[in-house]
């Protein structure tokens, strides 16, 4: 296992060496162009105003994305681009009720996570292969019960009660290579097939995503999707890219520590079982000018817990290009 886990860091700070190291493109080409662009994320179910927190309640994604003249094992061709991604990740996780005090009320335990991640990203006019490796922790040791009371107490709103009983510290260690294929059948109407996997100390699942937009969707290298609009013509105000998006998603779920458990450090005092198969369903809009974009959508996911129900959320996202 020792093993395991130094490979993984080997792998994660290696790439997070090219990440932050050489080969950006710099000089006459980011003088009329954009090269970098930093990305906020929020995922919430309060957005419903009518939900209270349960099963992924929150989650919070910053990012710095930086154009690469080339990155590893690449040879550049005419129209490909490359580009890396340094991702900060939080996520929280709760029982249906937060109210909920007693170990036989839970339907799924409380659980922390933090992340920090490089994404390497091969972009293609039509297809695109990305490599993600995140190093991060899970537990306790992450103080995300005191964040979650601070937040609640400062809005007045239910405190939660039952952290007592959250996943123990664990490390987060995760690989997700993913590959996309475009077919567009129209200038206003395709659809792109996403097939990835994730394996690590906290996720181990495969999934495979149908994606369908209409309105003007981009290619895959020039595509708020694949988080390539980097290279655009400097400039502010023309809308270079908009759609409607509706996305389905099938996982193979073999392993999820916040459900599961850790099997690394103390084991915790309660978990769940993780249900196998769960479908994610997307339904959204993107709108994309030379300098940022704006992604609103609704999402909602099949049971992941036994015994458990399904869950609806919301997801916003703002980028800006510089």
């Amino acid at each position: 296992m020792a093993r395991k886990i130094n490979f993984l860091l080997c792998l994660v700070f290696g790439f997070q060496g090219w990440a932050w190291g050489g080969h950006v493109v710099t000089g006459s080409g980011s003088d009329s162009t954009f090269v970098r662009q930093v990305q906020l994320t929020v995922d919430n179910d309060a957005y419903f105003f009518t939900s209270y927190d349960r099963y992924y309640s929150s989650g919070i994604f910053g990012s710095y994305s930086s154009l690469r003249s080339r990155l590893p094992f690449s040879h550049p061709k005419e129209g490909s681009k490359y580009s890396s991604d340094i991702v900060f990740s939080h996520y929280i996780y709760t029982p249906k009720n937060i109210l909920w005090d007693k170990l036989e009320q839970l339907d799924r335990p409380y659980a922390g996570m933090a992340t920090l991640g490089v994404q390497l990203n091969y972009l293609r006019p039509s297809s695109a292969f990305t490599m993600k490796a995140d190093v991060g922790w899970l537990g306790p040791a992450i103080k995300t019960a005191e964040l979650m009371r601070w937040w609640h107490g400062s809005l007045g709103i239910r405190l939660p009660r039952g952290w007592d009983y959250q996943i123990n510290n664990t490390p987060v260690l995760t690989l997700t290579p993913s590959y996309l294929k475009q077919w567009a059948f129209s200038e206003k109407f395709d659809l792109v097939s996403s097939t990835s996997m994730s394996a690590g100390t906290v996720i181990n699942q495969v999934s495979q995503e149908v994606v369908v937009r209409y309105g003007l969707p981009g290619s895959l290298n020039q595509s708020h999707l694949t988080n390539s609009l980097l290279n655009t013509a400097k400039g502010s105000g023309k809308l270079i890219e908009w759609y409607l998006v509706a996305c389905w998603q099938g996982s193979y779920v073999l392993y999820n520590a916040t459900i599961d458990g850790n099997f690394i450090g103390p084991e915790s005092m309660y978990h769940e079982s993780s249900e196998k198969a769960v479908l994610r369903q997307t339904y959204g809009a993107v709108l994309a000018y030379k300098k940022a974009d704006f992604e609103l959508s609704f999402k909602t996911t099949s049971r992941e817990v036994k015994g458990a129900e399904n869950h609806r959320y919301m997801r916003a996202k703002i980028s800006y290009r510089f």
